[in-house]
Order: C-alpha cells, then structure tokens, then sequence
C-alpha cells in the first residue's frame, strides 16, 4: 500500500512524513524524531523515529486556499538541527487535505 491511511508514518514505504503547517509550531503527532521509538521492522532491520524522513510544506491560508510558501525535507536524526523542538501546551488545528489532493 502505497496511500495515506492515518498512521504513522504517513507513507510508510518511504517512513516519509509529511506535514502542512500554516502557523509557526509543528504539530509532531505521535512520535518526536528523537523519543528512539521503533517505528517498524522489516525483516532483520529495525527502523526507529529518527529514521523517519520529513517533508513540511510552510503555508499561508489566504481566504479558501491554502499558500504553499516553503517545502522543507529534513531526515528524522537532523530534524531538531533545524526545527527546535518545543516543550510546552499548546492547542491545534489540523486541516484534512482533499481526497483528491495529490491528483
């Protein structure tokens, strides 16, 4: 299976993540690229959360759509090179993409 079914990663094949972002905080989800949390095994091979791959889309909502600004990809163990990881409460909003999106 190739789609999107809601965990993580998102497309597990690739242990790719991606995320849409339309404020200055990343909403992770379950695992922190760096909690060491095995994320699948494949044959003899463990994959843990640093291996995760990232790709965040930096956007903008501008009336009904959604500006795509920046698109960043960042490997799991390099994530909090370049993305401080925030340690507080916080509420969130997550937009559901179209079914269609990637069509």
């Amino acid at each position: 299976m190739y789609e999107d079914d809601g965990a993580y990663p998102d497309i597990a094949n690739q242990l790719l993540e991606v995320k849409l972002q339309t404020s200055p905080t990343i909403d992770l989800g379950l695992h922190s690229p760096e909690d060491g949390a095995s994320i699948v095994t494949i044959g003899d091979t463990t994959f843990y959360s640093d291996d995760v791959r990232y790709v965040i889309f930096d956007g903008s909502v501008e009336g009904h759509y959604i500006r795509l600004n920046r698109l960043y990809v960042v490997a799991g163990y390099e994530f909090t090179r370049y993305f401080p990881l925030f340690r507080g409460q916080n509420a969130k909003i997550q937009l559901p993409l179209p079914i269609d999106f990637f069509d």
